[in-house]
């Protein structure tokens, strides 16, 4: 008979019952032995008499943190298992790891054994700031110190300080997602970018609808650059009730204009564009 397949509500509850029994049992057999318990002296003395006992000697200060001893780590790696007619668990000595957690009776998409733990490891750790490159627009007539820039607010990527981040799961901002990448490179290995502001500085729809919304609805901006931003969670409690805290780093492209030669020629090489008509500024 064909094997039934277990719903994800009912592997995710089989798999915190596994691990259970599997810490209940690690502690019941590697259970440390008792210390052993040094029986009290009979006939303690009057608090009267302690007066004439001589006073241990003060104890010697604790030596500095850099010279205690590391922590004890196992000499060699080594992986055991545990196995069932259910499943097969396999442990490694450092820090009793689990590496494999397969259950025997059920397969996957691929008809492999069903593996509760997976090498999946894109992002070991999250870090506690981010860069981000916002896209700003100005109507000003030059991009100077006086000049008014507006940013263009990301589906989920902050952007404005008092913005409470967003539970987007399970649906992906992919522009979001590309803006993470490109926040950690250079305009060069990402090209697209420019193609962006072209058709932001043209209040393209389909373009615009990749945003929160559009800080420019009567015309386009004449001016766009994209500045790189570092943020990080604002202290809890800040009088101000910010989420987020950020640091400008700078220019990440310049100012453009839609009638820039630069952006032009540079859209003309890409294929990107087919024209020599340019959205007016």
């Amino acid at each position: 008979m064909p094997k039934k397949e277990l719903t994800m509500e009912t592997r995710l509850l089989l798999a915190f019952v596994l691990v259970g029994i599997v810490l209940v049992g690690w502690n019941y057999i590697y259970k440390p032995p008792p210390l052993p318990v040094t029986p009290a002296t009979q006939g303690a003395l009057p608090a009267a008499a302690t007066d004439n006992v001589p006073k241990p000697a003060p104890a010697a200060p604790p030596p500095p943190v850099a010279d205690l001893p590391g922590q004890v780590q196992a000499s060699q790696a080594e992986e055991f298992d545990i196995e069932t007619d259910l499943y097969r668990v396999r442990f490694s000595n450092q820090g009793a790891v689990v590496r494999s957690w397969i259950l025997k009776q059920y397969k996957d998409s691929t008809g492999k054994p069903l593996d509760l733990v997976n090498t999946y490891g894109a992002f070991g750790s999250v870090g506690r700031e981010r860069y981000n490159v916002i896209f700003e627009g100005t109507d000003a007539e030059a991009p100077n110190q006086t000049a008014v820039w507006k940013p263009y607010r990301y589906a989920a990527l902050p952007v404005e300080l008092d913005e409470k981040p967003p539970q987007v799961a399970p649906y992906q901002p992919r522009l979001d997602w590309q803006i993470w990448f490109a926040s950690m490179s250079r305009p060069e290995q990402y090209p697209w970018t420019l193609h962006l502001i072209w058709k932001l500085l043209d209040n393209d729809p389909e373009t615009l609808s990749l945003f929160r919304g559009n800080p420019f609805p009567g015309k386009p901006p004449r001016y766009i650059r994209a500045m790189l931003y570092r943020y990080e969670f604002a202290p809890a409690g800040n009088p101000e009730g910010n989420w987020w805290k950020r640091e400008e780093l700078g220019l990440w492209l310049p100012p453009l204009t839609a009638n820039d030669p630069r952006l032009i020629s540079f859209l003309r090489q890409a294929g990107w564009l087919q024209s020599t008509n340019a959205p007016g500024p």
